[in-house]
């Protein structure tokens, strides 16, 4: 896991991922509150203590305002900094016992390095430096600590991982869980889905019945005005006189006059539409009629910048009513639905039955009498010739004579079943090769990061101060 505290160790916002995804560690047999020391200390780690005013300094550094923290204050943001801060401590513990260090001739080697700070001739230039750090809003001595502290992570991290060499049979099984060929049973399911045309008047009536709320369209009445330079200064170009009126009319609109109100001082003409709802614009090209719709809910007035003008809209009137249910159209959207509904509940059954090891290959061959029943062999997992790329990595994580529910680009339902599989051997000579070698390594190094959180986990006692971070909480509320 802590893999994934060195991938983001060079981020500003890594302090704060580390809380999510990095250190899970951190609040592993925490106390609920200190029983003795000063309310001064928010957190201790052992014998290091994390005070209230490291911790503020430590959301200061990371630019974060207290209007965020604030508004997210209810979404445990402050424990989350203060798990990012205490994930920070760790490392400086594990780094200062392991003696690492860098010196200030290999940091300043490491700033000369950098392409970004270098001329024309690639020599370093103190000028781009910094302009560098101006433009960053930081110091010279902030962005040396950072670089510093991101070396000794990686530091920290080679030597937790350091000399990790993957043997042949672990790269051998990584290749060939990914690459065996797999052959599948499979059936289409569309077929064992109720037909569309068999649903009776009773069940359609019985749908809007109980659906009458969600089978309600939305119609509009709107007016709007495209203004173009022609229309407010007479003038075809887009002058500084146009942006003027421009500006006049959206300090209108936040004052909260209406469309008539700008309408009539900047005479411009409206476009009234009543009872409008996208079915009617369906096979009409106007894409501001629908743009107007999709903001329907918003009865405020409106100024939009376009390409070519801007457009002024206000919503006057929307109701909600249930179409003519006589009518075709109607009808066959009823229909649609329903049997969107029936055959979502025929995949839900025999997903409940996969899960519960109760799918079998007597139902199996039940749904091939309707639906034919074909084979085909996977080669690979990333062989998508029929099923999409995410149901074939399904496939390949699931044992011999399993079923799953599986999808194909075009949203079409199967079940399959493996039924054999052949391992396939990787050559060392192959181009390959060096590439599933770099993987398994990555996996091992993986498995060593996690058993490192557990060392840390019992190496390093964490307890919070709950009323002192009460009351920090208090302080940005």
């Amino acid at each position: 896991m802590l893999d994934k505290v060195r991938k983001f160790s060079g981020s500003i916002f890594a302090k704060i991922i580390l809380a999510i995804v990095a250190v899970p560690f951190i609040f592993w047999g925490m106390g609920s509150s200190f029983n003795q020391g000063g309310t001064n200390t928010l957190a201790k780690i052992n014998n290091e203590r994390i005070s209230t005013d490291e911790f503020l300094n430590f959301v200061n550094s990371n630019n974060l305002n207290r209007e965020m923290l604030q508004e997210k204050i209810n979404e445990n943001i402050i424990e989350e900094l203060l798990a990012a801060q205490i994930s920070q401590k760790l490392l400086e513990l594990e780094m200062n016992e392991l003696n690492l260090n860098i010196s200030d001739e290999v940091l300043a080697l490491i700033i000369k390095n950098n392409s970004n700070f270098h001329d024309e001739k690639s020599n370093f230039s103190r000028i781009k430096y910094e302009k560098f750090l101006l433009e960053n809003s930081i110091t010279a001595s902030q962005y040396e600590s950072s670089i510093k502290e991101n070396k000794l992570k990686n530091k920290l991290f080679l030597y937790i991982s350091g000399g990790i060499i993957s043997p042949k049979l672990f790269v051998n099984k990584i290749f060939s869980g990914e690459n065996k060929k797999l052959n599948i049973a499979y059936i289409n399911l569309e077929n064992n889905y109720k037909k569309k045309e068999s649903f009776t008047k009773a069940e359609i009536d019985d749908y809007i019945k109980k659906n009458s709320d969600e089978l309600k369209i939305t119609k509009i009445d709107f007016k709007y005005v495209k203004i173009t330079p022609n229309d407010l200064v007479g003038s075809s170009e887009y002058n500084e006189l146009f942006f003027k009126k421009i500006d006049e009319i959206d300090d209108k609109i936040n004052n909260d006059f209406s469309i008539e109100d700008i309408a009539n001082q900047f005479n411009l003409k409206l476009i009234e539409i009543t009872n409008f709802d996208q079915a009617v614009n369906l096979n009409n090209e106007d894409k501001i009629l629908d743009e107007i719709y999709k903001n329907k809910e918003n009865k405020n007035t409106q100024l939009v910048e376009k390409k070519d003008y801007f457009l002024i809209y206000q919503i006057k009137k929307l109701i909600k009513i249930l179409p003519d249910v006589q009518s075709k159209d109607f009808i066959k959207n009823v229909i649609d639905k329903i049997f969107i509904d029936e055959k979502n509940k025929f995949n839900m059954e025999i997903f409940k039955k996969i899960r519960k090891n109760e799918f079998t290959d007597q139902y199996f061959n039940q749904l091939a009498e309707i639906s034919e029943k074909k084979e085909i062999i996977l080669n690979s997992m990333d062989d998508n010739t029929i099923f999409n790329v995410d149901s074939v990595k399904l496939i390949y994580q699931m044992p011999i004579n399993s079923f799953s529910l599986i999808t194909d680009d075009e949203n079409n339902i199967y079940i399959s079943k493996i039924l054999g599989e052949k391992n396939e051997l990787l050559d060392e000579k192959s181009n390959k090769f060096n590439k599933y070698f770099i993987k398994s390594n990555n996996l091992l190094k993986n498995k060593m990061y996690t058993s490192y959180d557990y060392y840390l986990n019992n190496k390093y006692k964490i307890k919070i101060n709950e009323k002192t971070l009460e009351r920090v909480k208090n302080y940005f509320k």
